[in-house]
C-alpha cells in the first residue's frame, strides 16, 4: 500500500467511544472537516478553500480497545480520481511497454519511446504527491484530535 494512494491507520486512544464521536462532531461543526457520523463509523473530508481533486476521504470505525478506544481509519482519494488515475496510468503504461518492445525488437534506439514513460511517471507522481501532501495533514489532525499516534504494528497485522 506504500506505493498506492491508500492508507490504513489504527489509533489507540484513552478516550471513550462517546468522547471520540463528540470530538468528531465538533470538528464537523467547526467546519474544519465535512462529513457524516453514523453509529460507530464516520466519513470525513477536510474543508479547504482551494481546489484539490486529490483531497483524501477518511473512513473510520470506532470500537472498544484494550486501553480505551480503537479508531481504525482508511484514507483514500475520491473514487473518480482513482478511476481516472488508473485509466491514465494503465493506457500510458501499456503504450510505454509497446514502445519498449518495438524498440528492442528492431534493435534501434528511439528517443520517442521515453515520452509515454515520462507521462506515466508524471501521472503517478502527481497522484501520489498531491494525495500524500493532503493525507499528512489529515493524519496529523486525527492524531491531535484522538490524542494518539497511529499504531503501526497493528496496521501491519491487519494487512497480513
Amino acid at each position: 500500500m506504500k506505493y498506492l494512494p491508500f492508507e490504513r491507520l489504527v489509533y489507540e486512544t484513552p478516550h471513550s467511544e462517546d468522547q471520540i464521536i463528540a470530538y468528531l462532531k465538533d470538528e464537523i461543526r467547526s467546519q474544519s472537516y465535512s462529513g457524516s457520523i453514523k453509529e460507530n463509523s464516520f466519513e470525513l473530508k477536510r474543508v479547504i478553500y482551494y481546489r484539490n481533486s486529490f483531497l483524501p476521504i477518511i473512513f473510520g470505525s470506532i470500537e472498544k480497545g484494550t486501553l480505551g478506544t480503537r479508531v481504525s481509519v482508511r484514507v483514500r482519494p475520491h473514487l473518480f480520481v482513482l478511476i481516472f488515475g488508473g485509466i491514465w496510468c494503465g493506457i500510458v503504461g501499456l503504450v510505454a511497454i509497446i514502445f519498449l518492445v518495438v524498440s528492442l525488437a528492431s534493435l534501434r534506439f528511439q528517443p520517442g519511446m521515453f515520452i509515454p514513460l515520462l507521462m506515466f511517471a508524471f501521472g503517478y507522481a502527481l497522484i501520489m504527491g498531491a494525495f500524500k501532501y493532503e493525507s499528512r495533514r489529515s493524519k496529523k489532525d486525527l492524531a491531535q484530535l484522538f490524542n494518539a499516534e497511529p499504531n503501526i504494528g497493528e496496521i501491519h497485522k491487519k494487512l497480513t
